[in-house]
C-alpha cells in the first residue's frame, strides 16, 4: 500500500483522480485544495507520490514544488498536473492535463517504478 496527495483546486478533478487511483492500486488518497493546504498536509505526514496542479489560487504547485525543495524534504515522486509544459526539477514528472484514465495510472506507475 502506498500514499498519494493529490493537490488541485478543482474539486471535481481531485474526486475522480482519487476514484480512479482507488479503483486501480492497494492506496491511501488524501486531498488539499490549494499549495498552502497541501504544505501543511506535507508538514504532519509523509506521502509515497504527490500529484501536483500548477495553477491554483492561494499557493500554485509551483510555489508549493519550491517549498519542498528548499525544506530539502525526501519527496521523491512528484508529478505535475498542467495544461502547460512547464520547466520542472529532475525529481518532478509532468502529466498533462486534460489526461486519460491510462495516462494518470501509467505516470503513476512510472514514479512508483523510479525510486
Amino acid at each position: 500500500m502506498f500514499s498519494v496527495l493529490i493537490v488541485d483546486d478543482d474539486d471535481g478533478i481531485r474526486e475522480a483522480v482519487a476514484e480512479i487511483l482507488l479503483d486501480e492500486f492497494d492506496v491511501d488518497v488524501y486531498s488539499a485544495a490549494n499549495g498552502s493546504e497541501g504544505q501543511r498536509m506535507i508538514s504532519e505526514r509523509s506521502f509515497d507520490v504527490l500529484l501536483v496542479d500548477r495553477m491554483m489560487p492561494v499557493m500554485d504547485g509551483d510555489r508549493l514544488l519550491s517549498w519542498i525543495i528548499s525544506q530539502k524534504l525526501q519527496i521523491e515522486r512528484v508529478i505535475v498536473m498542467s495544461a502547460s509544459s512547464p520547466r520542472l526539477p529532475p525529481m518532478v514528472g509532468f502529466l498533462s492535463k486534460p489526461f486519460s484514465v491510462d495516462e494518470l495510472i501509467a505516470a503513476v506507475l512510472c514514479v512508483l517504478g523510479s525510486s
